[in-house]
């Protein structure tokens, strides 16, 4: 399935850094906090428990300084016993701080009401326990709750006072400020510890939810790292290792029992078609193809194995024949995959796809998710060299023929080196009774073991295993080589046109350095060489093909479009090449006597030829209908079996001087 695209990466190491250091932060500060809070809650109880003491000694005292006095024994005993029970309660939370906020306020409600009723039975007395209970009831309550209390307990104590006729101003003073003292020093101490405690709580909360927050962005960051180690990153597909992860997956999965495919295809030559688009409409066809594919295929899984090249898992309805390849199930395939093959239009501009798909069956064909691509692989590649229009199922005589593949290109490198390769000329002759001065050089493959070899059939392997720039390299010397003593025994105007790959123009684009010095050491005569270019290298030409083109020209090489009038060229676009020669292709001229639109089509390109200054040569003439048909066309030159099949060296020229003796005329020969 086609996975969301994925969004732009951040790095997660820095967030790992900064995460790790909060952690470690956090664990230092548990425990500063809890020692800040033990010693602020130790502080202030022990300033409380102080001024609680020195308050009860003063009860204290002054009840026995009481008893001296008058002789009583009732009086003095209530202080007395307020003391021994606040220090008691003091002690007991002192000892063991209440947490329950509700627990505090019901121990300062009684403390309030037991003082309160002390008041009310001996308030002269009770009075001396005032700061004690000030103390106390900060203990038990939070502040604002203890200031209340505090204020009830002073306006209390000093009413009962004012209305003493038995204790002195001084004394009333003392008994009620000193108490006022206590409950400010007590309220500052509680509220700046509360202040800390809320601060220090601050920042340990703070650096929690910044550990949080790092903690999520650091599990984003590493399901982005995971999403792209494992998409491609233009398309959001699978790359080429996750594929096989998710295949190997399906194939011991709950649905390994399924019948499925395993489809691997390429799409030829989009390079070159969507080389003019700008990058903004390349990121759209690319998401068009990838819907196309989503589309047709109707793959569980899907994956980007190279630029050009995807592949796709697709789980059958129903299984195929076992043992044998099922045409019935082919043909379905073949036609629900149709529209792979549909251009794909762009605004005004229509992109022609050209896939090729290799297909393997599970279980015939394999059982493990690398044996199954392997010999998808292989399938693609017989594919690819039969330039297959149709899927190309996995047959096991396909190893054979990998094999017999890779042995032919080492063949390749060896014929090179024992000079097994041999190249044949085609002549090209006028039809207006010109001397015979031009001819193709087709290369021939001489093999000691197994004989003549097709170009046909080494041809694209050189393309695939990349020698086909050496072996081009190869035909260039030696048809310079040749020329030269031709231009002196049989025309000085002679030329020779040679094969021009799209793989050689490339590397000459690359490595244009190179390429400069390796044709300069050629010294190719001026106009002897023409290079056949086949049109699909002049399709949506960039312009460093054409900036190669015009060193070629510059060179002295002559350019010639191969094969025109049957691929994807348009004439709009030849005024844009330096051509010298226009090549109709022999699938035209094969139709030319019996098809009227075929001898229109071949008109129209000599036209078009003549206008644009270009010689028009028809390729593959067989008859001398065509011949004739052409001449009234106006066509400019000939070649195929009429006139001669490609020749060896020796052979040609004495081809040459037969032509001249008849005359240089294709209707006598």
């Amino acid at each position: 399935m086609r996975n969301a695209k994925p969004a732009e990466l951040t790095d997660p190491a820095p967030q790992e850094d900064v995460l790790a250091q909060a952690k470690v932060l956090l664990e230092e500060l548990e425990p500063v906090n809890r020692a800040q809070a033990q010693m602020s809650s130790r502080a202030t109880a022990w300033v409380v428990a102080g001024i609680g003491c020195i308050m009860a000694f003063i009860a204290l005292e002054s009840g026995l300084s009481y008893l001296r006095g008058s002789g009583g024994l009732n009086a003095p005993w209530m202080p007395v016993y307020g003391v021994v029970l606040l220090s008691g309660v003091a002690v007991y939370f002192w000892r063991r701080p209440v947490v329950s906020a509700r627990a505090g306020l019901v121990v300062a409600a009684l403390l309030s009401l037991s003082y309160l009723i002390a008041l009310a039975l001996n308030g002269e007395m009770a009075v001396y326990a005032l700061a004690m209970a000030v103390a106390f009831v900060h203990i038990s309550a939070p502040p604002n709750i203890a200031l209340v209390a505090s204020l009830v307990f002073l306006g209390a104590s000093a009413a009962t006072l004012a209305g003493s006729t038995e204790v002195e101003t001084a004394a009333a003073v003392r008994l009620i400020g000193g108490p006022g003292i206590a409950l400010l020093v007590v309220q500052f101490l509680s509220r700046l510890n509360r202040r800390l405690a809320e601060a220090a709580q601050g920042v340990t909360e703070g650096l929690r939810t910044m550990a949080e927050g790092l903690g999520q962005e650091l599990l984003l960051a590493r399901q982005e790292r995971d999403l792209a180690a494992r998409t491609d990153p233009q398309t959001g597909l699978l790359n080429a290792r996750a594929f096989e992860d998710a295949l190997a997956q399906a194939l011991t999965g709950p649905d390994a029992a399924t019948p499925s495919v395993l489809v691997a295809l390429k799409f030829e030559r989009l390079d070159e078609f969507i080389a003019p688009l700008a990058p903004s409409e390349q990121r759209v066809f690319l998401d068009l193809l990838v819907s196309r594919l989503t589309d047709s295929l109707g793959a569980r899984e899907q994956g980007r194995l190279s630029k050009w090249e995807f592949a796709g898992w697709v789980p059958l309805q129903e299984p195929g024949a076992p043992g044998g390849a099922d045409l019935a199930l082919q043909e379905r395939l073949a036609t629900q995959w149709a529209r792979l093959w549909q251009p794909v239009t762009m605004g005004s501009r229509t992109v022609p796809l050209q896939p090729r798909l290799g297909v393997v069956r599970f279980p015939q064909d394999g059982h493990s998710a690398s044996e199954l691509l392997r010999r998808a692989e292989m399938a693609l590649m017989m594919a690819d060299t039969l330039r297959s229009a149709a899927p190309v199922w996995f047959d096991s005589r396909m190893e054979t023929a990998v094999v017999d593949r890779g042995q032919m290109s080492q063949a390749i490198d060896r014929a090179m080196r024992h000079n097994e390769f041999e190249l044949f000329y085609q002549p090209i002759v006028g039809l207006r009774g010109e001397p015979l001065r031009k001819a193709e050089a087709l290369i021939r493959w001489n093999d000691p073991v197994k004989g003549r070899i097709s170009p046909a059939d080494f041809i694209p392997l050189a393309e695939s295993y990349g020698k086909i720039v050496a072996l081009t390299s190869w035909v260039l010397e030696r048809a310079v080589a040749q020329v030269r003593p031709w231009r002196q025994s049989l025309d000085p105007a002679f030329q020779i046109s040679i094969n021009m790959p799209p793989a050689y123009l490339e590397w000459c684009a690359d490595h244009p350095a190179d390429a400069l010095q390796a044709l300069s050491a050629l010294q190719v005569p001026a106009g002897s060489i023409v290079l056949e270019i086949t049109e699909g290298a002049f399709l949506n030409v960039t312009p460093e093909v054409l900036q190669v083109l015009a060193l070629l020209k510059g060179m002295g090489f002559g350019v010639a479009l191969d094969d025109f009038g049957v691929g994807y060229s348009s004439f709009g676009q030849l005024d844009r090449l330096p051509l010298d020669t226009l090549k109709i292709d022999k699938s035209l001229v094969d139709y030319i006597e019996a098809a009227p639109a075929k001898r229109a089509v071949c008109a129209a390109i000599i036209k078009v030829g003549q206008e644009l200054g270009c010689k028009v040569v028809a390729e593959g003439v067989e008859t001398a209908g065509q011949q004739a048909l052409l001449a009234q066309a106006g066509c400019d030159f000939v070649q195929g079996y009429l006139v001669s099949r490609p020749l060896p060296a020796a052979d040609f020229e004495s081809f040459v001087k037969r032509w001249a003796s008849q005359g240089a005329r294709v209707d006598l020969w």
